[in-house]
């Protein structure tokens, strides 16, 4: 006979400090003396909760070989926990709970369900899975779980360097010739690139899972709403809260399930009283009440009733167990047979339903997680195909800005060719000045026609000096710099395998979607309309046009008589297309300006770089992980089984003694 408290649930990642074993070795060895050296000189509850708390998640490891192991968890004594100084959640919680007997802090373990590694927005959590502690700091019941404030469980990270950049013998100072320290400089950019990629492309974690101690206290007597987002206890006194949410609730989306705590949802409850009656009963007892009251929270488990009766009757019957009844005392005698008789049948009930139950929920968590796997395989074929194009799409544009160079280049000389020709044709084009004499009716239309170049010629420059000022080269930067994060971060929350991240993950899958696709855009579109386009030379083109035109207008009216001297009237336009030169190479001397800015860093940009690397590791890591949900739910559902046959064995022992 044993007693079996099922506690699978891994620990889960947070921030923390070292580890500081100063305390000597005996003191360390006693739960007593720890406890008194712990909270010397903290004089309120909190502070004397809040040392206990920081030692256990500092000092007991997460046992994870134990959760590879076909043994049973079989009691939790708290003197072995502080022996081995390794343990998996009831150990965290018994540990702690003795040492809050020490120092007079009342207190309570509570068992429940969690948002664990394979869950999911939508899905029921429906197994019990872990155990945390409710304590009362100054007359106010809080929560707090020193399993996931230890570590997480997650790939074992390499110990490695931080990267340090090459040195150089020769500073660059040393080299006096211009053209050559260019050269030089140049090959060590690209030295420094290649050295970086070959540091990243090195693996960070090895092909390990274990814990990995990070202590922190993002669960220790947090707002007991933030801590209902994660945990949902057997009994809902525990949610401390009047207005409990039932178990679909827990099953909300995180945003979702924040904006029902908000609300009223139409439940009640005085927990307070509840949790007194609850505490007066004895540890034996309290098991056919979570038995009671969690069955009626969750109908949807018959296990729950099953292994609560179950504990209680193992207890009662093992007298190496009744160490683990904190002091309860259970005399079998004939009197109490019917009622054990009564428990013992309900164990067998209930157990006959958890068997199939189990075998439903195993068959569906399969589905679940394989469905969920091959719909986040999509997302990142997806995103692939997005971050494939942005790097097709940034040689696709430098090789573009390299012909716009070109074509820049031929425009600016046929520029040259023409301000040559006007300077000697008409030398005072580039001063001009109107004469008095000069007849403005005789150059109307064709000084209107030559004005609608000019100031189309000066909104190109204009529109793209305002769109350079605020040029989506930045969002580009911004979408490639946020898409490294993503990647990266994913990437991190993908391999701690701990606690539930899915809802995360799927988030900032979608966010790699926006920003990759919006990138593509920016490559294909907003970039492209920011470079010098063929218009500016269509308007050199069209008002040479009109000054041919003009010429033989005014050639035509000095031959009739009408005006003395044409070319008196070609300078004056020809002083017109100077001003439509002088801004097409305006335009010309910013867009080259503009294009020598942009192509190093599309060129050499790390960030870029790297995209494809980092999304390649996190379909890794994903496939990785998957592998790991299927062997925990492989694992989880072969201990189930076992337990529910040891069950069965002693039940029916049981009830032959009871006939």
């Amino acid at each position: 006979m044993r007693l079996l408290l099922l506690c699978l649930l891994f620990a889960t990642q947070i921030f923390g400090q070292d580890k500081a074993d100063k305390i000597p070795t005996k003191i360390q060895k006693s739960i007593p003396d720890l406890t008194k050296h712990l909270t010397k000189g903290k004089f309120t509850q909190k502070d004397k909760a809040a040392a206990i708390y920081d030692w256990i998640i500092h000092n007991i490891d997460y046992d994870y070989d134990r959760l590879s192991s076909e043994k049973y968890f079989v009691g939790v004594n708290a003197k072995d926990i502080l022996r081995s100084k390794t343990a998996i959640c009831n150990g965290y919680v018994e540990l702690m709970k003795a040492m809050l007997d020490e120092v007079k802090i009342e207190n309570e373990t509570v068992t429940g369900y969690v948002h664990d590694v394979a869950w999911s927005p939508g899905d029921l959590t429906l197994e019990i899975l872990h155990a945390w502690l409710a304590l009362k700091v100054d007359d106010e019941w809080m929560l707090c779980d020193p399993t996931w404030d230890a570590g997480y469980i997650g790939r074992l990270p390499i110990d490695r360097k931080e990267y340090s950049p090459k040195k150089y013998l020769v500073p660059l100072k040393m080299y006096k010739n211009e053209l050559k320290k260019a050269r030089v400089v140049e090959k060590r950019e690209e030295t420094e690139l290649e050295r970086k990629e070959d540091y990243e492309d090195k693996p960070k974690f090895k092909d390990k899972i274990g814990f990995i101690s990070d202590p922190s206290t993002d669960f220790f007597l947090i707002n007991t709403d933030t801590f209902l987002l994660d945990h949902l206890p057997l009994d809902p006194i525990w949610q401390l809260r009047s207005d409990y949410i039932n178990i679909e609730e827990f099953a909300y989306s995180r945003d979702s399930l924040k904006m029902r705590l908000a609300e009223n949802g139409g439940n009640s409850q005085d927990y307070e009283s509840a949790i007194s009656v609850f505490k007066s009963r004895d540890f034996l007892h309290q098991y056919i009440e979570k038995g009671e009251k969690g069955f009626e929270y969750n109908p949807y488990n018959p296990g729950i009733k099953a292994l609560n009766y179950y504990n209680f009757m193992a207890l009662i019957h093992n007298k190496q167990l009744q160490k683990y009844a904190r002091g309860s005392q259970y005399e079998i005698n004939e009197s109490k047979y019917p009622f054990l008789k009564a428990i013992n049948d309900t164990i067998i009930k209930y157990t006959k339903l958890y068997r199939t139950f189990e075998k439903d929920l195993f068959k569906n968590r399969k589905v679940f997680d394989k469905d969920k796997y091959n719909k986040s395989k999509a997302f990142d074929k997806n995103n692939i195909k997005y971050l494939k194009k942005i790097q097709s799409e940034n040689e696709n544009l430098i090789n573009y800005i390299k012909s716009n160079d070109e074509q820049i280049k031929k425009n600016g000389d046929r520029l040259d060719v023409m301000k040559e020709k006007i300077e000697e044709d008409f030398p005072h084009a580039f001063n001009y000045s109107k004469p008095s004499d000069f007849k403005d009716d005789i150059v109307k239309l064709w000084k209107d026609s030559v004005k609608m170049q000019l100031d189309a010629i000066t909104s190109i420059r204009d529109t793209l000096s305002a769109k350079r000022s605020n040029t989506s080269f930045n969002e580009l930067l911004y979408d490639v710099r946020y898409l490294n994060y993503l990647l990266t971060v994913n990437s991190d929350f993908i391999q701690f395998k701990s606690y539930s991240n899915n809802e995360i993950i799927d988030e900032v899958d979608s966010l790699i979607d926006h920003y990759s696709s919006h990138a593509v855009m920016l490559y294909e579109d907003s970039l492209r309309t920011e470079l010098v386009q063929k218009d500016v030379m269509g308007i050199i083109k069209q008002s040479t046009g009109y000054l041919r035109a003009s010429k033989a207008n005014f050639r035509q009216l000095e031959k009739e008589g009408r005006i003395d001297d044409a070319r008196y009237y070609e300078a004056f336009m020809q002083s017109k297309m100077v001003e439509i030169i002088k801004v097409a190479e305006e335009i010309f001397g910013r867009s080259e300006s503009f294009n020598d800015q942009l192509v190093p860093v599309l060129r050499n940009n790390p960030e870029i770089r790297s995209l494809l690397r980092l999304m390649e590791d996190q379909q890794d890591n994903k496939e990785e992980k998957n592998e790991f949900i299927e062997e925990q739910v492989e694992d989880g559902h072969s201990r189930t089984e076992s337990l529910i046959e040891r069950m069965q064995e002693d039940s029916k022992r049981w009830k032959s003694k009871y006939r």
